[in-house]
């Protein structure tokens, strides 16, 4: 039986951004992420942190 493949348009460096946006659960977003301030490599060790967390104790580190 043959299969017939859907396909997707290959992702895009010229789609717009979602500038002034938040990406993300609040749960996992670090706080100067929240605050819409600049990002630095900070703001991804506190997510992971958040998910590391998660997955050792099934349970989230903070009530977001």
């Amino acid at each position: 039986m043959a299969h017939r493949w859907r396909r997707y348009p290959k992702p895009s460096l010229h789609a717009p951004l979602l500038r002034g946006r938040a990406l993300g659960r609040k749960e996992y977003v670090s706080p100067e992420q929240a605050q819409g301030k600049e990002l630095t490599g900070a703001s991804d060790i506190y997510s992971l942190g958040v998910v590391l967390y998660e997955a050792t104790t099934g349970k989230l580190p903070f009530d977001g």
